[in-house]
């Protein structure tokens, strides 16, 4: 595989990360758990569907069950959020 080629999966992986995230926050991080967070109630089921959709696992290389997304891709995800 050619480095552009990585590039353009890891590009492509990204943006399929962004596009569940934005779900996943929609879905699972409205005004009311944000609000509850603010007040220091811990957003189980937020993390719960955060992970279940494997967010969490972005720049964790393939190899140890990750994405391989590099940095500069997943950090994306966090505008999303």
């Amino acid at each position: 595989m050619t480095i552009s080629a990585m590039s353009d999966s890891a590009e492509s992986i990204g943006a399929m990360m962004r596009e569940t995230a934005a779900r996943v926050f929609a879905e699972a991080c409205g005004t009311e758990v944000q609000r509850a967070a603010d007040s220091g109630t811990f957003p189980s089921a937020a993390w719960a569907a955060i992970a279940e959709a494997g967010l969490h696992r972005a720049l964790l290389p393939e190899a140890a069950g990750g994405y391989g997304v590099p940095v500069a891709e997943a950090l994306t995800i966090l505008r999303v959020a």
